[in-house]
């Protein structure tokens, strides 16, 4: 314990609650009040690790922003902060043969139990985020006593706060939420309020404002080095009002302590101190006012771009904050040492000087684009309330892309109150019925119901921004429908015209730009137009090389592009990538809106690593799956079947176990999961493929027939007979059990047949050189008959799906998404 907790009577706090832990009651739950700068939120960080050596299992749940707080984050930063925590130590989970599984079928059923749960806490109360979180706490808890450390409860959104008062008083008695201890920490103000009656605990501690007296050991915790008079001391305590924050911000600023200035007078002297010392010291003050604006830490490009006009005063101006030791500078950052300071400087911008925030504007639209929320703020003081509403709602929006979370009106009505303090929210309910729109338009989308999420856009409006996104959305949903119908050409020209007007929005609104681009890139690839597609592959290469340095989303659609590196490159080389991808989305998942990025990259990543003999990488992606499955299960995850085919087909490549158990562990998984006989015929032709490669020929002919001849009775469609016929055919032609005439009948059968409108022209190339390589015996002949294709057609064939290019074809491995 350090001094300041000694001084504010932390210590005494600290012994109190482990005496009454001792107790071991049933369930207790603690409150601890304190005024803001007394220390409540390092008391939990220090109570969470001390629970922690006392042999409890500890939760610590808080806030990142109260002013930008989402629904539910408290419990999601709890179980992220649980995961690093955690996450190497369960990394055997999956084990591989080289970790140790006793049998392929207990790592698959365990598994496939968290993608397909079908059992979870459910209680008509309780909404699916409700229990979705309840059952990912749950999963942790052990033998140990629990404790949830909440700090700042007061600020949490109303859900958070509703959740854990079904924590607390659990209601619907499960039977895992019994016994469970907790503290939570609020102001003063908050101990009347409903949510504490409700909780009705008299265990109430109080953290105290420092006595002026003490004041002495807190200036030489924060500045050996400085002596304070008694009246400087009690000017300290009276600006401060016991507020430690205040405190250190005023003991360590040098120029405040040096100059006998308090709170009141800091801005007042600091100016004068400037202007007889400064040979320009207007323009500094402005370059004060501008970084006053900006969130710490403080990009130096932002404020270069800022002083644009006057490059040599940016660097004369980073030079006087070193001189007046106002920054902290770290490269390519520059952060105040004072946040007391700083918030004086930006307090004092007057109206006159609004233009500061419109600078600010500017250089946020070129170097973080995309950041609605932080443009909408800017917008909002620079009175300009429609274009701060706009980008609000295209925050918004932006956020339920990713999240697929939609804000109801009073929680919306919330952030609002908190972002923009004198708007009301009937300002908005015009801009709010725009966002209801599109909110319901994208999750029929989601759904794959194109045509009612088309009928939803006739909405009409006559804001710019919100007719581009209504535009896009379209092209999304008729896009995706005409793929369906075989209508390509149409849609095409209607993508490219799009794709032309919102290419003068590059720079001032690339988010809408580089979607439009991604959608008109995939659809070349998809109709064949493949000149025209690495044209415009190098133009969006091209701008998130100049971009993605800075703005957050450009980076999240370059990683994106990564994830999808088998469409544009060899496996090799896709391969870097896709784990490039994966490290991007791991080390920027502090946030829900990446959790999607994430999974697509791993699936692809783990394909990848399946492919080229990479175990420890491949199960390592695997079992980072299978935690996000378990940890946001409310989440949209698309195509879970690429993370059952990888995960059967990497214990089958890695497994020392023999064919027979393979087969029968996953034919029982299959059975006890219920699975359509559909997904059935896909993993049987996969793992027959794999087989075969893998030596085990007479295994893999067997399972292949059974699987040919089954789909011949069922009468199923184009797309599982293109795959299994095609492997039928090459493993029966390989291993002189199918004549050369019996072959090509097969493989003329499928000629045509589109088993995915993805790269459909390759399909048929791939065909044709088969037959090729089939008549002229160089497929039989050659050192690598699975590979031959791709050597002989290399350029045709994209160097894209090396898994598809095979005369052997592992199907739905890796999986692509148009929303980002």
């Amino acid at each position: 314990m350090n001094v300041i907790s000694d001084l504010n009577n932390q210590s005494h706090i600290f012994e109190s609650l482990e005496e009454q832990l001792k107790i071991k009651k049933k369930k207790q739950v603690f409150i601890l009040v304190g005024d803001k700068g007394t220390g409540k939120s390092v008391f939990c960080q220090d109570l969470n690790m001390k629970l922690e050596n006392l042999g409890f299992n500890s939760f610590l749940l808080k806030i990142d922003n109260p002013s930008d707080c989402s629904e539910y984050e408290p419990f999601y930063n709890g179980i992220r902060l649980l995961n690093d925590k955690h996450i190497e130590d369960n990394v055997t989970f999956l084990g591989g043969a080289a970790k140790g599984i006793p049998f392929v079928g207990e790592a698959i059923s365990a598994l496939i139990d968290l993608v397909y749960k079908k059992s979870r806490t459910r209680n008509i109360e309780l909404t699916e985020k409700e229990a979705t979180l309840i059952d990912s706490y749950t999963h942790y808890f052990n033998d140990k006593p629990v404790f949830f450390v909440c700090d700042d409860f007061e600020k949490w959104s109303n859900e958070s706060q509703k959740l854990l008062l079904n924590f607390i008083g659990n209601p619907f008695n499960i039977e895992k939420l019994e016994n469970l201890n907790f503290l939570l920490t609020c102001s003063p103000d908050s101990l009347n309020s409903e949510f504490i009656k409700k909780i009705g605990t008299n265990n109430i501690f109080q953290l105290s404002k420092i006595d002026v007296v003490k004041y002495p050991y807190i200036i030489k915790e924060f500045n050996r080095d400085l002596d304070l008079s008694l009246e400087k001391i009690k000017l300290l305590n009276h600006a401060s009002d016991g507020n430690l924050a205040i405190v250190e911000d005023l003991v360590v600023n040098n120029i405040s302590i040096d100059t006998g200035i308090i709170k009141s007078r800091l801005y007042e002297e600091l100016v004068s101190k400037i202007q007889k010392e400064c040979d320009d010291s207007n323009d500094f003050i402005r370059f004060l006012k501008v970084a006053s604006i900006i969130d710490d830490p403080i990009l130096k490009d932002m404020l270069k771009e800022v002083f644009s006009d006057k490059q040599e005063n940016y660097y004369q101006n980073l030079g006087y904050g070193d001189k007046y030791e106002l920054f902290k500078n770290i490269d390519p950052y520059i952060k105040f040492n004072s946040n007391t300071v700083k918030g004086i400087i930006r307090e004092n911008i007057t109206n006159k000087e609004k233009y500061y925030y419109k600078k600010f504007e500017e250089a946020l639209r070129l170097i973080f684009p995309t950041n609605y929320l932080k443009r909408a703020l800017c917008y909002y003081e620079m009175d300009e309330t429609q274009k701060a509403i706009t980008y609000f709602i295209l925050h918004s929006i932006q956020s339920f892309r990713r999240t697929q979370i939609k804000k109801t009106k009073d929680e919306l009505s919330k952030e609002i109150s908190i972002s923009f303090s004198d708007i009301k929210f009937d300002d908005f309910l015009k801009d709010y019925s725009f966002y209801e729109i599109y909110c319901e338009s994208f999750s029929n989308y989601l759904k794959d119901d194109y045509l009612n999420s088309i009928k939803k856009l006739n909405y009409k409006t006559s804001n710019d921004l919100y007719k581009l996104e209504l535009n896009f959305l379209k092209a999304l949903n008729t896009t995706n429908y005409s793929i369906n119908k075989g209508e390509y050409e149409f849609q095409l020209e209607e993508l490219e015209r799009c794709n032309s007007f919102t290419t003068s929005l590059q720079q001032s609104e690339p988010d809408i730009w580089i979607r439009n681009s991604i959608l008109l890139l995939d659809y070349y690839l998809e109709t064949g137009k493949l000149t025209k597609q690495k044209k415009l592959k190098k133009q969006i290469d091209e701008f998130i090389m100049n971009s993605k340095s800075t703005d957050l989303t450009v980076r999240n659609y370059d990683n994106l592009l990564k994830t999808k590196a088998n469409v544009y490159y060899r496996v090799q080389t896709s391969y870097g990538l896709t784990l490039e991808s994966v490290n991007y989305f791991k080390d920027s998942n502090k946030k829900i809106e990446n959790i999607v990025g994430y999974y697509i990259s791993l699936i692809n990543n783990s394909a990848n690593a399946l492919i080229l003999g990479d175990e420890k990488e491949c199960f390592s992606s695997l079992y980072q799956i299978a935690h996000l499955f378990e940890n946001f299960q409310n989440t949209n995850f698309p195509q879970k079947n690429a993370f059952l085919n990888n995960l059967i087909l990497s214990n089958i490549r890695f497994s020392k176990k023999t064919s027979e158990e393979i087969i029968y562990n996953i034919s029982k998984l299959l059975e006890q999961n219920n699975f359509e006989m559909a997904d059935t015929i896909l993993i049987n032709s996969n793992i027959a493929a794999l087989m075969f490669l893998n030596g085990n020929k007479n295994d893999g002919l067997d399972l292949i027939k059974n699987t040919y001849d089954n789909l011949l009775l069922d009468d199923s469609d184009d797309y599982y007979y293109y795959y299994v016929a095609n492997n039928y055919a090459i493993m029966h032609y390989i291993a002189d059990e199918l004549t050369e005439d019996d072959t090509l009948k097969i493989l003329n059968s499928i000629m045509f047949l589109k088993p995915n409108v993805f790269e459909q022209q390759i399909y048929k190339k791939r065909i044709e050189l088969l037959i090729t390589s089939i008549k002229n015996g160089s497929l039989k002949n050659s050192a690598d008959f699975n590979t031959y294709i791709i050597q002989q057609e290399k350029y045709f064939l994209n160097p894209s799906w090396t898994f598809f290019g095979t005369s052997l074809i592992l199907s739905e491995l890796q999986i692509w998404s148009d929303v980002y």
